[in-house]
Order: structure tokens, then sequence, then C-alpha cells
């Protein structure tokens, strides 16, 4: 799905970092310089930060996202993110301030998000590390945790 997009972008001034495994990539087949790591360094949060940090965007072609970390890593150091919808990746990135959400499985739409965020930075929020800090912070997750433990209690209660 990446390669297929990166046929699509206008701009060809790009340059991948890519993370991770990705299936059938040689500098053959994509008309972009790139820098592959296999695995992400985990073992030092700075180096994550290092890594976004040098990133203007996140590009997240998963099909399928059970919640998006890496897409709210990224954006924890203000880094937009394109994605689809209809993934776990859509709970992070509010579309077009955020990042770009595109129609599943839609190339052409993931390309025009990547240009879009590339080219329409002034339409993103300039903080967006606030905007997932408010939304993910962690006493906002434990409150919404509690509230829930407690409404599974009381309906229990209720029952007996």
């Amino acid at each position: 799905i990446l390669l297929k997009s990166l046929e699509y972008l206008k701009t060809d001034n790009i340059v991948l970092i890519i993370v991770g495994k990705l299936e059938n990539l040689d500098s053959r087949n994509c008309k972009f310089p790139y820098k592959h790591f296999n695995k992400i360094p985990y073992d030092n949060h700075l180096n994550l930060i290092k890594l976004y940090s040098a990133c203007d965007l996140l590009v997240a072609p998963s099909i399928l996202e059970a919640f998006g970390q890496v897409a709210l890593e990224a954006a924890s150091c203000n880094i937009p993110t394109v994605a689809f919808k209809n993934t776990g990746v859509e709970d992070i990135i509010k579309h077009k301030r955020t990042g770009y959400l595109a129609n599943y499985l839609d190339e052409k739409d993931f390309a025009k998000g990547i240009d879009w965020c590339l080219s329409d930075k002034n339409s993103l929020d300039s903080n967006i590390r606030n905007y997932v800090k408010k939304k993910f912070d962690i006493k906002i997750s434990v409150k919404k945790y509690l509230r829930l433990y407690k409404n599974l209690y009381d309906k229990r209660i209720n029952k007996t």
C-alpha cells in the first residue's frame, strides 16, 4: 500500500525513514531514497524521541491497528500522522488537525494525505502534542478506567 501510494505523490522532496519490516522494498521499486531500521530502539525512549523528531510526518499504512501506539508516540513529538480510517489509529488522529485519515485502502487518498500534510502545515494544529496529552494523559485514562469499573460494579450489585 505504501509503495503504491508513493507513486501518486505530487512532491518529490522526500526521504523515507522506515522502521520495522517492509516487504518487497529495494532501491529498484522505491522512487525515494530511504534509511531502513529493522527495529525501533525501544530500549531508550530518547532514541525514539530523536527518531520521531527527525521526521516531518509519520505514515502508518497499516490496515489493522488495535490502537495506534506509534501514531501516539509521534504525536507526542508533535509529528502529524497519515493513516487509514476504520483502524485503531482513528482514535488518535483528528482529521486535518493532527494528521490525515485516508479512506480505507485507498492508495490515492493516502498519497493525498501525505501531500496535504507536507504542504498544508498551517492547517495542522501547531501543538499536536497538547491534543494527545489532553486526550491520553495517564490521569485521564485512570479516571476513565475507574469510572468503567465503578459502572460495572454498580451494575453487578444492582443485579443481586
